[in-house]
């Protein structure tokens, strides 16, 4: 079983992690349309290739995620850090990789790069990440969108549980998660991981998702992979 089909409802949360940022109003959007275009053209030439990936690999779409299924995920979360929902924004330019897959589908690896209005607002993102709140309240959603997908016959996802993943650091700030959820059917129990890395280069957000089967990506592996597009940032 593809591993994108057992955990399509994670990609959608992931999405949520990635497009979430501090509102602007911290120090004010002021970008023009002809800045904003330069910003996502930047972001585009920092993603991921599939010649930063070791052998066995290969490229499928980009993965434009779910909109409706991403502002109720935010929601989710800004009720349980008990903030405003516009606290949530995701207007900001950016750009997002094809989704990288082994043959076997067992690794799928993805990244978007963000580009904010100032370093302030971002770095206020990476605040919500590193708050003591984060991880109950960013698990409870994920429980929620589980809860939401369509039963498959046969086919049973357990409780999914989140933790905070030690990685090496990357840019000026680096936050990781990992949600691990078990994949029940046909006899079979088969363990699945969620790695999500957020990285912060100046006003610039990068985030790296990992999607396994039966054993966690390598945390050492992914920062290099999130340090390979953060030093394609350009300079300030």
């Amino acid at each position: 079983m593809r591993t994108r089909r057992a955990v399509a409802c994670l990609l959608v949360a992931a999405a949520a992690l990635a497009a979430c940022a501090t509102q602007a109003d911290l120090d004010g959007d002021d970008r023009t349309a002809a800045e904003r275009r330069a910003d996502e053209a930047a972001a585009k030439r920092m993603l991921l290739t599939i010649d930063d990936l070791p052998a066995g690999f290969r490229a499928g779409p980009v993965d434009e995620g779910d909109d409706a299924g991403v502002t109720g995920f935010d929601a989710d979360v800004a009720r349980c850090l008990h903030v405003s929902p516009d606290r949530l924004d995701s207007d900001s330019p950016k750009a997002a990789s094809p989704t990288f897959s082994t043959a076997d589908d067992s690794t799928e690896i993805t990244a978007e790069v963000t580009f904010t209005p100032s370093t302030r607002s971002a770095a206020g993102t990476m605040d919500v990440y590193q708050s003591d709140a984060a991880p109950r309240c960013y698990e409870q959603a994920f429980r929620r969108e589980l809860a939401k997908q369509p039963a498959r016959p046969g086919v049973e996802l357990g409780d999914p549980s989140l933790d905070r993943l030690d990685v090496p650091d990357v840019g000026d700030e680096t936050v990781a998660f990992r949600v691990s959820v078990r994949l029940s059917g046909g006899g079979l129990h088969i363990p699945l991981y969620f790695d999500v890395l957020l990285v912060r280069v100046g006003r610039i957000g990068i985030t790296m998702t990992f999607a396994t089967q039966r054993e966690p990506f390598d945390p050492g592996e992914a920062a290099e992979l999130a340090r390979v597009v953060a030093d394609r940032a350009p300079a300030s």
